[in-house]
């Protein structure tokens, strides 16, 4: 399910950034790929960015667990 979904007005490109959530409804956990998972996006969002991202990254890893 769609909860929100958002786009920026940029006028340099023709490419636009969006944002989006969603929500899904999941009848079995994984849990060992689920920790897999999580470390994988931990990585991924830790290797980029300034420190306000890193913040903001944080509170969405952590909105994961």
């Amino acid at each position: 399910m769609n909860i929100y979904y958002g786009k920026v007005d940029y006028n340099l490109s023709d490419h636009k950034p969006i944002t989006g959530l969603f929500e899904a409804k999941i009848k079995v956990i994984n849990e060992s790929l689920k920790a897999k998972v999580i470390e994988k996006l931990t990585q991924k969002f830790l290797e980029h960015g300034s420190e306000s991202e890193l913040e903001r990254k944080s509170k969405f890893l952590k909105y994961l667990e």
